[in-house]
């Protein structure tokens, strides 16, 4: 439960009371705005959480529901909505009131009471709207409603001027001191201009100065190398004439001697056709003969071969038939001291 809610039941008690807002309170009865038309029954107190949110039909409805009516009002909000108002008086030109005291007037009215400010000393108040013959205890009141909304819109917006003043001053004396340093500096730098301006001119003096004594030098050397020039390109023009004569010279002697040799060279290259023809012939007959006396020599090979093949079947057949013989006698010996051995074993096994 809101801490300004705690203090209006602690005054006024928690029976016949209701509560007209969007959130629920604990230990009072809670009613939505948009329910107020369908409870017809009146209350002692009611209690408004919002009253912006109520429109006039709401209004005329809660005032036929109780003789006393607790509007709650946040500090904080109103003050906004002061600056708001304050601000579209300074940039339109007109004033409007605000809608939360256009609401509580329009309740006071339809009520035919008073409305006064109960301060419980907690950042939230409560308007406290009663009708005439409605009692509202003497210990909450405070002032009057319209007494209090002059007062604090007035202090509201005397602060606001005071302090847009000295955002003004401050913004103003910090513009100053910016020219100010922006005044030392441009003096510093003009003095540092001027400074080099005069060191630039000075240098530039000295290179004028010094400049001409380098084009004078230039020119002087300029002309000698032009006259050196000029000889040079005389000498090579003499020495490129004597190189063109003598080169047309051993031109005209290299041709000369070209067609000399070109006629040797057809004469030896008939010679040598000659030659090679005859070669030719010569490699012919001996390739002839050369195959000849080859297939000669084949042939006597052949008949060698032949020969040879005849004897080694001969020497063959004789080593085989030599070897079959000499094969018996050795098996014979073999079988006959196999029979001694054994005849030899057996006595030796009778004794």
């Amino acid at each position: 439960m809101r801490e300004i809610v705690k203090k209006i039941l602690e005054v006024v008690g928690s029976k016949d009371i209701v509560f007209i807002g969007t959130e629920e309170q604990d230990g009072i009865k809670t009613i939505k705005p948009d329910e107020i038309e369908l409870y017809p029954k009146k209350f002692e107190n009611i209690i408004v959480d919002d009253i912006e949110q109520l429109d006039e039909e709401k209004m005329r409805k809660l005032a036929e529901m109780s003789d006393c009516v607790w509007v709650l009002l946040s500090i904080d909000k109103f003050i906004r909505k002061i600056d708001s108002s304050i601000e579209d008086m300074i940039g339109k030109g007109e004033f409007k009131n605000v809608s939360i005291q256009e609401k509580v007037e329009i309740l006071k009215n339809l009520m035919k009471g008073n409305a006064y400010i109960a301060n419980f000393n907690l950042p939230d108040l409560a308007i406290a709207i009663s009708k005439e013959r409605g009692k509202i205890p003497s210990e909450i009141r405070s002032e009057p409603l319209t007494s209090f909304f002059f007062n604090l819109s007035m202090v509201e917006y005397l602060k606001s001027k005071l302090e847009e003043v000295k955002r003004e001053r401050e913004l103003i004396e910090k513009e100053l001191e910016r020219e100010k340093e922006k005044s030392r500096f441009l003096n510093n730098e003009l003095e540092k201009i001027i400074k080099e301006k005069d060191a630039l001119a000075k240098e530039r003096r000295n290179a004028e100065k010094r400049w001409r004594r380098e084009i004078t030098k230039m020119l002087k050397e300029r002309k000698a190398i032009e006259e050196n020039y000029k000889r040079e390109r005389e000498k090579f023009q003499n020495e490129l004439e004597s190189l063109n004569k003598s080169y047309n010279e051993e031109r005209a002697r290299l041709q000369k001697e070209i067609e000399k040799i070109n006629k040797e060279k057809d004469a030896l290259a008939k010679e040598m056709n000659v030659k090679l023809e005859e070669m030719k012939r010569n490699y012919e007959l001996e390739r002839k003969k050369l195959i000849i006396n080859f297939g000669k020599q084949i042939k006597e090979k052949e008949e060698q071969i032949k020969k040879m093949n005849k004897s080694y079947d001969l020497e063959k057949k004789a080593i085989e038939e030599r070897f079959g013989e000499e094969l018996k006698k050795i098996v014979i010996e073999m079988g006959l001291k196999l029979e001694e051995k054994e005849k030899e074993l057996k006595r030796l096994k009778g004794e």
